[in-house]
């Protein structure tokens, strides 16, 4: 779907995909705050399509955390219907805190990409004090 805008020469293309296309995993923007030892943060972890973030993707994500001693990590739960008044636990979300300083590895797996054999992509904060 292509939308120009009547004002000046400004186009915006929206691609809908399904599970099947996505490719990969990534932050929003390309953001990767760190976390802080003994600190919560929540972070969001959005599906790809072509290298692009796939924004309000309904797809099946597994969190594996690749360093435990690090960082723990927990997955927020996909809302059930009406549920989700709030915006809150939204797909992909994490909760994170930092345990000692290095790096915090983690890998997500959306199932269903990849013509439904799975995605997988690492991804790392860096834990800070």
């Amino acid at each position: 779907m292509t939308i120009k805008s009547d004002i000046d020469d400004t186009i915006a293309t929206a691609i809908l995909v399904d599970a099947a296309s996505i490719s990969g995993a990534t932050f929003p923007f390309g953001e990767k705050i760190p976390v802080e030892i003994g600190r919560k943060k929540f972070y969001h972890v959005l599906p790809t399509f072509e290298d692009k973030p796939i924004c309000q993707a309904l797809a099946d994500l597994e969190i594996t955390n690749d360093t435990p001693d690090n960082c723990a990590i927990r997955q927020i739960d996909q809302p059930k219907d009406g549920e989700d008044e709030a915006g809150e636990n939204e797909v992909g979300w994490l909760e994170i805190e930092g345990l000692v300083v290095g790096d915090c590895l983690f890998t997500a797996n959306y199932t269903a990409g990849n013509a439904g054999a799975g995605t997988s992509s690492q991804l790392t904060l860096t834990v800070v004090p």
